[in-house]
């Protein structure tokens, strides 16, 4: 008795999950510069990061926020 959805091997392929954190080069893609600068804005205190084990991870938040500090 299955308790949830069935779905195709085509579905299962095509879900995409919400982005909850961008490891540190997706993040400098997406926003535009490098890791030297994304190192800087990190120690400024300017985009929070967490990390799990040995990785820093950016929450997905941060790009918004990033941007909304820099229109004020």
């Amino acid at each position: 008795m299955s308790t949830g959805k069935e779905y195709t091997p085509k579905e299962r392929l095509q879900y995409n999950p919400p982005v909850r954190a961008y490891r540190v080069d997706d993040f400098c893609r997406a926003m535009g510069f490098c890791r030297s600068t994304f190192y800087v804005l990190v120690r400024q205190g300017k985009i929070r990061t967490v990390c799990i084990g040995r990785r820093r991870l950016v929450p997905a938040g941060e790009a918004e926020r990033l941007l909304s500090c820099q229109e004020g």
